[in-house]
């Protein structure tokens, strides 16, 4: 495997690490039906999870964590949505 293929899985890797974390400080929890990432909205849950990976990765690599696996959260469940607006 090439070097830039290593390093794309590594970089997956790392964002899955924050999203779970993420996840169990209840910053992004899951739709139970679609298992959807959905965005708790609750700051106090990020800086908790912001704090831990600033001590491991440092704050620049931290943040930037953060918002990529931020990323993959949504407002609301798009499945879920559908349904209710049917």
């Amino acid at each position: 495997m090439g070097h830039a293929k290593n390093q794309m899985m590594e970089r997956e890797d790392e964002v899955q690490d924050v999203i779970n974390r993420l996840k169990d400080a209840g910053a992004i929890v899951e739709c139970e039906d679609h298992y959807t990432l959905i965005d708790n909205d609750d700051p106090d849950a990020v800086d908790e999870v912001r704090q831990e990976l600033a001590t491991e990765v440092g704050a620049a690599k931290g943040d930037e964590l953060i918002e990529a696996a931020m990323a993959h959260a949504a407002d609301e469940c798009h499945d879920c949505r559908k349904i209710r607006a049917d």
